[in-house]
């Protein structure tokens, strides 16, 4: 309701970038969130030098235990 988008198309996003971000995992990576606790995932283009995209998520709660993986596509 909140986008144009119908819910098969949501749902495809969310588990490409669900994909993408399990991807990126190293053994020095810890996994954020968790039963009752909000993630927030977002991610920007940077293009002044070369273009490339972060993707982020934090958590909201004290720790604020966050990742940043930088990606060109």
């Amino acid at each position: 309701m909140m986008t144009t988008f119908s819910s098969i198309t949501i749902i495809k996003f969310v588990n490409l970038f669900r994909n993408l971000a399990i991807s990126k995992l190293t053994n020095e990576d810890h996994i954020i969130g968790g039963k009752n606790i909000i993630c927030e995932i977002d991610e920007s283009k940077f293009k002044k030098y070369e273009n490339f995209w972060v993707v982020g998520g934090v958590e909201r709660t004290k720790e604020k235990k966050c990742f940043f993986v930088i990606t060109e596509d």
